[in-house]
């Protein structure tokens, strides 16, 4: 029996969709990676690709393959309306809880993260097929080290991005007189001196912010957090990621209800919950949680036993049961 040709479909390299779109092409020898934007001046420098030696996506190249499963659906249904690509199964994975305006009938399956936008595609209508498939991680890369974190040190990874409220964070670790470290993209980079973010706060006294770490370094990034920070709004991300590494390197999660942890995670005792609508407390919980090892300790091994359940292994053989439908 031959085997489904797949071509993996990111929009830029270095993204963090890299670490759900690239893995696919390394455990199977029947899934080929390719990029909608390849150009130097698009590289994200966060690890997670190389500058350059990517494929650029295109109509010819897709000709020879079953299945395209894209990671970007804007730029994927312009290229759909433009070509398409008859005969080829159309994937696409809605990376957001946001109800984005996309033409969805143009594909059809779309992989679906969490509930929420399980429910959200099936309440449309649309005569696609829906696949719920939560996120994976790889667990031999993030992986707890057992060593003991920096003194008074919690931790931030992610974009600088107002959906992520970065500065609710930072201004409520030093309320509690913790140092925060943290690590992304700065999106906007108004948010890092807007006013909200107090005065007396500042880079290098208060908090340490750098912008890409190697990917061999990150891991020892996260072991000096004694607990890590995710304060999204509601119904906008699908993980997000960085709350799942954290937690596979054995750091306890404070984070609001969202993405992957509303549909897997237990509210203190896997994670802590911080409330969308309380950010005046934040500053108490941290420093609550934070002086209570034994709440620490048990964050930390029940939220080792439930990221066993979410490897890139298992995620990658989710896709490809149903790249074989």
């Amino acid at each position: 029996m031959n085997k489904v040709k797949v071509l993996v479909v990111a929009d830029r390299i270095g993204w963090a969709c890299d670490r759900l779109s690239r893995p696919l092409s390394e455990i199977y020898d029947n899934v080929d990676m390719s990029y909608f934007y390849t150009r130097e001046s698009r590289y994200l420098n966060t690890g997670y690709g190389k500058k350059v030696g990517n494929v650029a996506f295109n109509e010819e190249l897709a000709k020879g393959y079953d299945v395209i499963h894209f990671h970007c659906a804007s730029a994927a249904a312009i290229h759909i309306r433009d070509s398409g690509f008859k005969g080829i199964r159309k994937i696409v994975t809605k990376h957001t809880e946001r109800d984005d305006n996309i033409r969805w009938h143009l594909f059809d399956d779309i992989i679906c993260p969490t509930k929420f936008i399980y429910e959200q595609m099936k309440s449309k209508g649309l005569k696609v097929r829906l696949h719920h498939v939560p996120y994976g991680i790889d667990l031999k890369k993030y992986r707890c080290l057992w060593e003991k974190p920096s003194e008074n040190t919690i931790g931030y990874v992610g974009r600088i991005i107002e959906h992520k409220r970065f500065d609710h964070i930072l201004n409520a670790a030093v309320d509690a007189n913790l140092r925060l470290i943290s690590c992304g993209y700065v999106e906007n980079p108004y948010l890092m001196k807007r006013p909200r973010i107090k005065n007396k706060i500042s880079q290098g006294k208060d908090y340490d912010f750098v912008t890409f770490l190697p990917e061999e370094d990150i891991v020892n990034f996260y072991s000096r957090m004694g607990l890590f920070i995710c304060g999204s709004e509601p119904n906008i991300e699908a993980g997000p990621l960085p709350v799942m590494e954290a937690m596979a390197c054995g750091i306890p999660v404070l984070s609001t209800n969202i993405g992957w942890l509303k549909d897997w995670g237990e509210n203190e005792k896997t994670f802590w919950r911080l409330e969308h609508g309380s950010l005046e407390r934040w500053s108490k919980i941290f420093r609550d949680v934070y002086n209570r090892q034994d709440i620490r300790n048990r964050l930390r091994d029940n939220g080792l036993k439930l990221i066993k359940n979410f490897s890139i292994e298992i995620y990658a053989e989710k896709l490809m049961k149903i790249y074989e439908e």
